[in-house]
């Protein structure tokens, strides 16, 4: 049962879902944007005969990169993430709480010594 077949869920919270919804979906667009710019910029700048002799392939392999991260980032559903992530938790509890307390020992670790 969710939160929404139990009751406790009215519908004035639904806009705010809608709405958090429609600001990560500009979030996400946002990105998608920068990653792809910056990944033209990239590939037009190394594309120069002067840096081509210093970086090589490297511009154009970063650029393709970008430009890989960018579409990830379009189709990225976070819906569906939740989803896998909770039946991975549900498949592999021990797991799951073996590699978040790693995780948060490294976190933990990382935010003392700043």
């Amino acid at each position: 049962m969710n939160i929404e077949e139990s009751g406790f869920c009215n519908d004035s919270e639904r806009p705010l879902e809608k709405s958090h919804s429609l600001n990560f979906d500009k979030i996400k667009n946002l990105v998608v944007e920068k990653l792809k710019t910056f990944g033209g910029e990239l590939e037009a700048q190394s594309s120069s005969p002067q840096l081509k002799f210093i970086v090589g392939d490297y511009g154009k392999q970063a650029s393709d990169w970008l430009d890989q991260s960018a579409e990830y980032v379009r189709h990225f559903d976070p819906e569906k993430f939740n989803a896998e992530i909770t039946e991975y938790v549900k498949e592999n509890p021990g797991l799951s709480l073996l590699i978040a307390g790693a995780a948060g020992l490294i976190i933990g670790g990382m935010v003392r010594r700043m």
